[in-house]
């Protein structure tokens, strides 16, 4: 994806179709640059992993890392075109 329009609203339907390296959310058709995170931050998420995951110990919850596609406020029916919200938080 090169050229983005910051005036246009986007879909999940375009993040699909896009390649390259670069990562991107939405929110509200928005477009949002992932960027690189700091050594601080990768230490807080993993000291958070290690916590929930051992709280999770023998539960059923998992817990999963970014990237993995979160679509907020979407129905499990709605098609990608019509999803304009999607996040990649560091732990879900």
């Amino acid at each position: 994806m090169t050229n983005q329009d910051e005036t246009r609203r986007y879909t999940y339907a375009d993040l699909l179709s896009w390649t390259g390296k670069e990562r991107y959310e939405l929110f509200e058709g928005k477009l949002i640059r992932r960027t690189g995170a700091s050594s601080v931050h990768q230490g807080v998420v993993l000291q958070l992993s290690l916590q929930i995951g051992r709280w999770l110990e023998g539960k059923s919850p998992r817990l999963f890392f970014a990237p993995l596609d979160v679509c907020l406020f979407a129905e499990e029916t709605d098609p990608p075109d019509r999803v304009d919200t999607v996040l990649q938080p560091d732990l879900m």
